[in-house]
């Protein structure tokens, strides 16, 4: 073989040597494309999942703000009938966008949970726009067809596989946009919910301002967890703490500040002077800006994803 090799010619020899090369370098760079490969489908079928998710959430907002609504109308605030209507609406075509998200992602397994949900959703509303629900029993049904909505969206971030991103910027906002921030904007909406009936009613028991104050507390707590996560994102990745800094900031200040006016204007008041309109107001536009941090959140996900 040495023999044979010494003996061929110059351009020969180089060929041989090229074909060496080319063979040693094959499999390392099939592993290489294939590691590749899996990335690229990876970072889709996560991208696939932000659609439904942000539907999800969008659908979780209006449920809460439904719940609200349906206190202060079933407590004795007249004015708030109307409102309610309107949110039913906004509640039902959020299912509907959800229903056709979701047969997008592919996620045929959760089409029975979803089916269950719009069942469960049309018997409440129905039942609190014919007044044949009073608000406790309502704002409890709400609150577990919410519990549902959190299901059915911890179903489409694993089906699409959003929270096992590799890259700890990505992860870590995922954990804190679908994790810890949703479950924020839960306990503030039923604070907004249980602080609007009492206001509408201009009475409180002690176990209701006992609830509301318990309310705060959790609350408190999941502020410094999803601020805690947040930062470890930003921490990870320049561009999204270029992005998402501030809005993190006033998302923090915004919860804090409605936190202190449910303890002082109901959990501490000795008379109610705040009406439970405003309270109402004022509650919604700070859960908003909790989420108007994940929109901003599902757009850095989605160039992440995109690049």
């Amino acid at each position: 073989m040495k023999h044979y090799i010494v003996n061929l010619r110059m351009h020969r020899k180089f060929a041989l040597i090229a074909l060496l090369a080319l063979a040693m370098a094959a499999l390392p760079a099939w592993h290489a494309i294939r590691t590749q490969l899996h990335e690229l489908t990876s970072a889709r079928t996560k991208a696939a999942g932000l659609g439904p998710a942000g539907d999800m959430l969008r659908l979780i907002q209006l449920t809460q703000q439904h719940r609200g609504l349906s206190a202060m109308a079933l407590g004795g605030n007249a004015a708030a009938w109307d409102q309610r209507q309107a949110k039913q609406a906004e509640v039902d075509k959020a299912l509907t966008r959800v229903q056709q998200s979701m047969f997008g992602l592919g996620a045929g397994a959760l089409a029975p949970r979803l089916q269950a949900l719009q069942r469960d959703w049309q018997a409440l509303a129905s039942a609190v726009a014919g007044r044949s629900v009073a608000a406790p029993q309502s704002f409890a049904q709400h609150t577990a067809q919410i519990q549902e909505q959190f299901a059915l969206l911890e179903g489409v971030v694993d089906t699409s596989q959003l929270a096992l991103d590799s890259e700890p910027g990505t992860h870590y906002l995922v954990t804190a946009v679908l994790g810890y921030l949703p479950e924020l904007t839960e306990t503030m909406g039923q604070m907004r919910g249980r602080g609007a009936f009492v206001l509408a009613k201009g009475e409180a028991t002690a176990d209701q301002r006992a609830q509301i104050a318990s309310l705060g507390s959790a609350a408190r707590t999941q502020m410094k967890k999803f601020a805690a996560t947040f930062q470890k994102s930003l921490q990870a990745d320049d561009a999204l703490r270029g992005v998402l800094e501030r809005q993190v900031a006033n998302a923090q200040s915004a919860s804090e500040d409605m936190l202190k006016i449910a303890d002082a204007q109901i959990v501490r008041a000795e008379t109610f002077t705040l009406k439970g309109s405003d309270y109402f107001a004022a509650m919604t536009q700070t859960i908003d800006v909790q989420f108007q941090l994940v929109d901003a959140a599902f757009k850095a996900l989605q160039n992440a994803l995109v690049e």
